[in-house]
């Protein structure tokens, strides 16, 4: 049985589904206690002190109650709201891909403060940056699965089951291995971008086992 205590932990919220007429049960990824499920209470009535807060996306300190069955919020403190994503539909888009992914293939409370941060900064960086939304979320996609430990050996490309021409070998060798601020500088054609976008969906469903229900 799980302990009774009060945590305070910073998170992102990756989604949420409606819990009866009035709640809302929130997917958080933390960065001390990795993926979790948290009950926010009264979240839909129109004067709950949580609205607007518990939206997806959002960077929050929360103040929870953990229970023997579930967790509850209670208390929220919004830190970023990323508005600039809001703004625009490519971004926005490309956002919501790295929060559903992340949610599908993170198992629940465990830790991965690297997975944390490679979220935060893509989120942040998308928010950011006017028209490299693409080439950010595939650079997110690389590193996630190379976290997870689901990325096959990119310099060797051994077991990989994906056919993939030796240009996009090393891209993506490329993208795994340096930081985000230099893989920015790369430029892609629209039919690089067309055909990056088809690898790594083939990618993450072949290597993972998931059909991926998202607009990628």
């Amino acid at each position: 049985m799980k302990k009774r205590e009060n945590i305070q932990t910073k998170g992102i919220i990756l989604g949420s589904k409606t819990l009866g007429e009035t709640d809302k049960l929130l997917f958080i990824l933390t960065r001390d206690h990795g993926k979790i499920k948290v009950i926010a209470k009264g979240s839909h009535k129109p004067n709950s002190r949580f609205a607007g807060k518990v939206e997806t996306l959002n960077t929050c300190t929360f103040n929870l109650y953990r229970g023997p069955n579930s967790t509850i919020l209670t208390d929220i403190e919004q830190n970023d709201s990323h508005r600039n994503l809001r703004d625009n539909l490519e971004r926005i888009t490309n956002a919501m891909i790295v929060a559903k992914i992340t949610d599908e293939l993170l198992l629940e409370e465990e830790t991965t403060p690297e997975v944390f941060d490679l979220v935060e900064e893509t989120i942040t960086t998308l928010a950011k940056t006017e028209d490299r939304a693409l080439l950010i979320t595939t650079t997110f996609l690389i590193k996630l699965l190379d976290n997870l430990g689901l990325l096959p050996d990119l310099k060797e490309f051994k077991g990989f089951h994906t056919p993939i021409t030796h240009k996009y070998k090393k891209l993506f060798y490329y993208i795994q291995e340096r930081p985000l601020k230099e893989i920015l500088k790369i430029k892609l054609s629209d039919e690089e971008t067309i055909e990056l976008k088809r690898l790594i969906k083939d990618i993450i469903e072949t290597e993972t086992e998931k059909a991926l229900k998202i607009p990628f």
